[in-house]
């Protein structure tokens, strides 16, 4: 194994155990705090903080897919952590008012499980362990969990829209404190309108993945029943 292939074997496993640590202490903190009641889970400072981290040290794979250290296709990538950031940086402040944290917490939820399943795939393959399990997981739950993200995305775009109105606000959207060219609500109603395009195009993706990973171990399965024939 060449000098090259190791660090790109082990830069993507320890992006990848960073990562699944991240989201699962996030996990962690989101039933921390329901089970004290705090069901507006943005408002804790260490859960708003740690999903800002994790969430925008997610450009390292669109980085990663440029120089080739996985076979991670650019386009898909950027798309979704690009919308996923979008909604962490503008989306989630706006909403920290809101009186529906249910919504909040589905898509935490589902980010969490989402990323952990798929972190835990990589290391499992970084690590060469060898077992198909995660990956069959990982090909099955985003049946599920995929369009329950992003729908929950959808409504908190809503609510954070529907939350300034009621207020008599209509402020320009902000980034660390700094105003930006673009009216807060008109940002939010942008995001609802993009949510499911962007949903069928990562449908697509993942079936195709899905698609591409049960055909590699149907091909599998019969080259070693020809060889136990043999």
């Amino acid at each position: 194994m060449t000098l090259k292939t190791l660090v790109k074997r082990y830069t993507v496993l320890f992006y990848s155990i960073s990562q699944f640590t991240g989201w699962a202490l996030l996990l962690v903190g989101i039933i921390m705090n329901i089970i004290e009641s705090k069901y507006h889970v943005l408002r804790d400072p260490s859960v708003f903080e740690l999903v800002n981290i994790i969430q925008g040290l997610q450009y390292f794979e669109l980085l990663f897919s440029l120089l080739r250290f996985n076979e991670s296709r650019m386009l898909p990538s950027l798309v979704q952590v690009t919308a996923r950031n979008l909604v962490v940086w503008f989306v989630f402040p706006l909403e920290l008012r809101s009186k529906s944290p249910g919504i909040q917490i589905t898509v935490l939820i589902c980010w969490c499980l989402v990323d952990m399943i798929r972190f835990a795939t990589n290391i499992n393959e970084g690590m060469k362990l060898g077992s198909n399990v995660m990956r069959i997981i990982r090909y099955n739950a985003f049946i599920i969990l995929t369009p329950v993200g992003f729908t929950a995305e959808f409504f908190t775009a809503r609510d954070a829209q529907r939350t300034l109105e009621s207020e008599n606000k209509d402020p320009d959207l902000r980034f660390y404190g700094v105003s930006l060219p673009i009216n807060a609500i008109v940002f939010l109603k942008i995001v609802q309108t993009a949510v499911f395009p962007c949903l069928i195009f990562a449908y697509r993706h993942l079936w195709k993945m899905r698609r591409q990973f049960y055909e590699q171990r149907r091909i599998e399965k019969e080259k070693l029943k020809r060889m136990k024939r043999e």
